[in-house]
């Protein structure tokens, strides 16, 4: 398997479909994760895996059965842990370990803070200045500052980010401290560059923009909801342009007057309208279950990022 020609990864339980072939290795990135958490994550580490079991139970709801088994050290409760539990679990798993460091060395700041106070009160009130050593306190803020560097959620991040990257896999830290699925380079750009011209007028298109991309890229994404959010975007920046509009359905009208198309082109994003509406779950209620693939929502949300660079380039005096 070459890694560096995967395209697209699909995530389950017990294997991973890359390129549209299954592997039933996917337990392998979570078996490579306990030497991210190992680093991190251990009796002697900013975190301890009792500690982390705890947050997992408290928050993803976990069987505590599980979590807090008693009859197992915690690091082998947590290493089983992470290599059962379903991907959008795992990362999360993943994800709550930042947190946790963060709160670690805050906490030990504010250790070393109280120590410097009483270090001065001793120097202040003592008797015999010369019975107080002016170093007690050097080794503590010295192993400090070792383990900011080597251990902190900064450290742990790029440990996570670099493993993921080495072995395919789509999701990256973001500047929130949440995994973030990213898209290929190409994509990425075009993407940052709409985000910069949706300006002004168009902020309203920005934040549903964003909507969108949030709900294909965090590790809990919702297929439907990007689409939607997708025509959204679509309908706020025409509107903005062709105030008459009331829906896409409206802003197709308006290019249709232009007579700058081709009928064939109209048609398509006439068929790409009727699709969302159409679609379960994305535009109006239906009495089925909605079965989008993540796939589907993302080429939506590149064709509907085209579309609006149409829009922006032939009708808002954007990109000239």
């Amino acid at each position: 398997m070459n890694w560096k020609f995967v395209v697209d990864i699909e995530s389950h339980h017990d294997h991973i479909i890359i390129n549209g072939i299954r592997y039933n290795n996917a337990y392998e990135i979570k078996n490579r994760i306990e030497n991210r958490f190992a680093d991190h994550v251990d009796i002697n580490g900013p975190v301890s895996c009792k500690k982390l079991l705890d947050v997992i139970n408290d928050q993803l709801h976990i069987d505590p059965y599980i979590t807090q088994d008693d009859s197992q050290p915690p690091y082998t409760v947590l290493s089983s842990l992470i290599k059962e539990v379903t991907w959008h679990d795992f990362y999360s798993i993943v994800e709550l370990v930042v947190p946790l460091i963060d709160d670690y060395f805050k906490s030990k700041e504010k250790e070393l803070d109280l120590k410097k106070q009483q270090f001065k009160e001793e120097l202040e009130f003592s008797d015999d200045i010369w019975e107080i050593d002016p170093y007690q306190y050097d080794d503590d803020i010295a192993e400090f500052r070792i383990e900011v560097v080597t251990q902190n959620a900064e450290a742990y991040k790029d440990k996570v980010n670099a493993l993921f990257a080495r072995k395919g896999v789509v999701w990256q830290f973001d500047e929130t401290d949440h995994l973030k699925k990213v898209f290929p380079a190409e994509l990425s750009e075009r993407t940052k560059l709409i985000e910069e011209k949706l300006t002004g007028r168009f902020d309203p298109a920005l934040y549903s923009y964003r909507k969108a991309q949030s709900f294909l890229t965090l590790s809990k994404y919702d297929p439907e909801n990007a689409i939607k959010e997708v025509i959204t975007v679509l309908e706020s920046a025409g509107k903005t342009i062709f105030p008459d509009a009331r829906t896409f359905g409206g802003v197709i009208i308006e290019l249709k007057k232009t007579k700058q198309y081709d009928s064939k082109m109209l048609d398509l994003i006439q068929k790409f309208w009727d699709f969302t509406n159409e679609e379960p779950a994305v535009r109006h209620g239906h009495p089925i279950l909605p079965d989008l693939l993540l796939t589907e929502a993302e080429l939506c949300f590149h064709i509907g990022g085209a579309l609006l660079f149409l829009l922006l380039t032939n009708h808002g005096g954007v990109f000239h």
